[in-house]
């Protein structure tokens, strides 16, 4: 370098978490496979892999008004992040609606079954437990229904999730696998159907998606135990853990048993040395139901009856506000009754009888009693009374409200509070036990925390949204994110752990970072463009040790921060 030569910086770009992100999903083959099986035409500037990697960089940015993508990316230095001469605003509104209409017509199941199986492949992926759960998504605006299908997802009222009834939705179905929460198979459909069919969709995608369903288990919330999707768990061989209704009838009857409990799992509690115990037994009973033919089944379950005292906890104060409220409510309306009156001790007791039916009470046990009264009437003539004037009297019955705690009512109802049933069609203990069952069902959490990707509705462009059939590919677009997401955050905490490492976390260091920490510890790579002399240079910036530690517990190389071109790091 001649001191002669001028030196001028001509601009700066952000790099960040996105190389690694776009490796992975070359890794992936995400973008070839897409290509493969969608048609582009031959003038387009990128392909619809690339609007697909695009859209997926950008929602891992933490930015999900997917019309905002080209503005997103033009921030970053789109040639190093797809190692590929792109520019940012070739992923303009238009060609991304383009592309989401070529993927609904290629089929977004086909195109999914496709990725997620090369994942499963390339990353060894566990399949022994499987979680599945539906959420709604509220929407917001005017909604035309021009065409109707099976798989076009209808924007209408449902049974929102959210508690935002005054709403229009539609509703998200997804399965994970047990093995780093990563979504196996999701779509998302009308507004209005129920969890139950959803359930029972979600069965007939998974035969298509895991290679042996019948050694892999299925968790499921509440939902899935309905006789139609209980009889085609049975009939297609597949092993299920499903939270027990507490409206199905046999539910009382198995909280009365009276079994011996042993200690099925211990959990650290919210402070320090505290801990959370589960406790719980388990027995084989038959479950009798119809099937959508009227056909009778008995089927042997085996139902784990669970006791939390986390639960107990948690519900208890819930619990007391209840019971307080009932309280007030009955004295308030006790203070009513008494100021009604009836003209006789028959209309009094007819009053009794209607109030027993009509006053519905959990925490209190109710008293009626008929009080006869004598009643001083007004004067007819004004002025005081004269002396041994006797005013007119009558009659009158009025009806007493007495209430007080139910005692033996109230300990049977804190004893429900801390209790749950699973359910499941494992009845041999060896092959899993009630601990297991348990620990099986815990895991339904990692399910629950993906969907809180889909819960920003608002941020979503109209020209995504207005046709139903792109909110479908929406879906498939989160899907495909979670996917990448989850199998970056699956990789870092495996090669961690396997090397006994630990990068900076929220609070300290950390060997099971989520993927939004690993990305915030790629945070602050940028490339600079930079002209000396007649010669212009790309210099990578902030690219420390622990940057390349990280890229080689994802095998990749620091050539993915390297331009095509000329560069050196700093």
């Amino acid at each position: 370098m001649q001191g002669s030569e001028s030196f001028e910086i001509l601009t700066a770009k952000r790099l960040d978490h996105l190389p690694l992100v776009s490796a992975c999903m070359r890794y992936l083959e995400i973008g070839q496979i897409i290509d493969e099986l969608v048609d582009s035409h031959k003038l387009n500037c990128v392909s619809t892999g690339e609007c697909l990697q695009a859209m997926v960089l950008s929602i891992l940015t933490g930015q999900h008004a997917l019309y905002k993508v080209s503005e997103v990316l033009g921030d970053y230095d789109t040639e190093i992040v797809f190692q590929k001469q792109i520019k940012a605003e070739s992923f303009h509104d238009n060609r991304l609606g383009v592309a989401l209409d070529q993927m609904w017509e290629a089929g977004l199941g086909m195109l999914y079954s496709k990725l997620i199986a090369k994942a499963i492949m390339k990353y060894s992926l566990g399949l022994e437990k499987l979680h599945f759960d539906t959420t709604s998504i509220s929407l917001y605006g005017a909604y035309e229904q021009e065409e109707d299908g099976d798989d076009i997802p209808r924007i209408t009222y449902g049974h929102s999730k959210d508690k935002r009834t005054d709403l229009k939705q539609v509703l998200f179905g997804m399965t994970v696998s047990g093995d780093g929460g990563v979504p196996l198979t999701g779509r998302i459909t009308s507004g209005n159907t129920s969890d139950s069919t959803e359930n029972r969709f979600n069965l007939e995608t998974l035969r298509e998606i895991v290679p042996d369903i019948s050694r892999s288990i299925l968790v499921s919330d509440s939902k899935f135990f309905s006789a139609p999707t209980v009889e085609m768990a049975f009939e297609q061989g597949i092993s299920f853990i499903s939270l027990m209704p507490k409206t199905v009838g046999m539910y009382e009857e198995i909280l009365k048993e009276d079994k011996p409990s042993e200690i099925l799992l211990t959990t650290p509690g919210r402070r320090k040395g505290e801990y959370e115990e589960y406790r719980g037994f388990s027995l084989i009973a038959p479950y009798v139901y119809k099937t959508d033919n009227a056909e009778q089944r008995h089927r042997q379950m085996r139902f784990v009856v669970v006791e939390s005292t986390a639960l107990q906890k948690q519900k208890e104060r819930v619990w007391k506000a209840k019971k307080e409220k009932e309280y007030q409510g009955l004295t308030k309306l006790s203070q009513g009754i008494q100021k009604r009156e009836f003209a006789c001790e028959e209309d009094a007791l007819r009053e009794i009888d209607k109030l027993r039916k009509q006053i519905k009470v959990d925490y209190h046990r109710l008293g009626f009693e008929r009080e006869k009264r004598t009643v001083i009437e007004k004067r007819q003539h004004r002025g005081r009374p004269r002396a041994g004037e006797q005013l007119p009297q009558r009659e009158s019955w009025t009806v007493n409200l007495s209430f007080q705690e139910d005692a033996e009512h109230l300990s049977q109802s804190k004893q429900r509070l801390n209790k749950f049933i699973l359910v499941t069609n494992i009845l041999d203990s060896s092959r899993m036990t009630d601990a297991e069952i348990l620990k099986a069902y815990k895991g339904q959490s990692s399910v629950e925390t993906n969907f809180k990707w889909a819960k920003n509705p608002a941020a979503v462009a109209p020209i995504f949204l207005k046709d139903p059939k792109r909110i479908a590919v929406l879906g498939f677009v989160y899907l495909v994110a979670l996917m990448v997401y989850t199998l970056m955050q699956r990789q870092i905490r495996q090669s961690l752990k396997r090397d006994q490492k630990s990068i900076p976390g929220n609070k300290g260091l950390t060997d099971n970072p989520t993927g939004r920490v690993l990305f915030q510890n790629m945070r602050g790579i940028a490339v600079v463009v930079v002209s000396l002399g007649e010669s212009v240079f790309k210099q990578v910036t902030n690219f420390t040790q622990l940057h390349e530690d990280i890229l080689n517990y994802f095998a990749f190389d620091t050539a993915i921060y390297q331009s095509l071109k000329t560069i050196s790091s700093a």
